[in-house]
């Protein structure tokens, strides 16, 4: 059953208080501003794909290029800048839908959004620092993988190459194997670490690596129903996505409309970890 009310339970709520389900809304920022700047940017340069200037560039591929560096200079800044807000509004709702799941099972009649964005504010930097926490290791993970790899190969090339290439080929399929099963144990690890590190930034009131290494801790608890819950909610999320590229194509507001459409999915799925938390980890503290 507990499976079942982790997939569950944060649907009921959203049913029960749609309010709940506002905060997503901040979801679409990053893309109505990226929208934007394609705006803008087109606007600005109405001129630069027509023939003419496709002429100039094959007479001219230096001044070209020179113009495209500066094009490309002009908008990485704001696309940086979008990037960053979008990862702080992924942080903020985390923290805002955790607030939103615990008013929730305090049985209030009414979850208080102003209450849940207060404390998720006061939150924020300490997730950011788990999080960039979280990226170093990850990063650091990644390359001394990448190194044992080579040194592995390298290895195997040296003790049995003279052993015929098909030992060479066994030896390397092997190494291959395991590199493979260890990548998607990793994945698992730090997949998990990852989507329940807010939820431990604001019940078990942890921040920087320490938020990180017990969300690590955590992810050996459970990896199996873990695993199983993102099956669902990837098919779940496969369906939204279909239906709302069908209703993407309605001329002048389909987009628009799949936007909104999506909006009560993405509340159900930051909604998940916390409620995971509650039915898995919670009573084995």
């Amino acid at each position: 059953m507990a499976f079942e009310d982790a997939l569950k339970e944060p649907a009921l709520l959203l049913k029960k208080q749609p309010k709940a389900m506002l905060p997503s809304i901040l979801s679409l920022v990053p893309g109505i501003l990226f929208i934007a700047l394609i705006a803008v940017f087109l606007s600005t340069h109405a001129g630069l794909f027509n023939a003419g200037n496709a002429q100039k560039a094959l007479a001219n591929p230096s001044a070209a290029v020179e113009k495209i560096a500066s094009l490309v200079g002009q908008v990485l800044l704001p696309i940086i800048a979008i990037i960053l807000i979008s990862w702080m509004i992924e942080l903020l709702l985390s923290l805002v839908f955790v607030q939103i799941s615990i008013q929730a099972r305090q049985k209030r009649k009414e979850v208080s959004l102003n209450g849940a964005f207060s404390n998720s504010f006061k939150d924020l930097a300490r997730l950011a620092g788990a999080s960039l926490a979280a990226y170093f290791v990850v990063l650091v993970a990644l390359a001394g993988a990448a190194i044992a790899a080579i040194a592995l190969v390298m290895i195997a090339s040296a003790v049995f190459g003279s052993a015929g290439n098909v030992a060479g080929i066994i030896i390397a399929f092997l190494f291959g194997l395991v590199g493979v099963i260890a990548l998607i144990a990793g994945a698992v690890v730090f997949g998990f670490a990852f989507w329940i590190m807010p939820t431990v930034v604001v019940i078990e009131n942890k921040g920087g690596f320490e938020a990180f290494k017990r969300s690590l801790e955590l992810s050996r608890r459970t990896p199996l129903q873990f695993v199983a819950l993102m099956l669902v909610a990837g098919v779940i999320s496969l369906v939204v996505s279909k239906i709302a590229s069908l209703i993407a194509l309605i001329p002048f507001a389909g987009y628009a409309l799949a936007q909104v459409m999506a909006l009560p999915f993405n509340a159900w799925a930051f909604l998940l970890p916390p409620y995971f938390y509650f039915e898995y980890l919670q009573k084995k503290k």
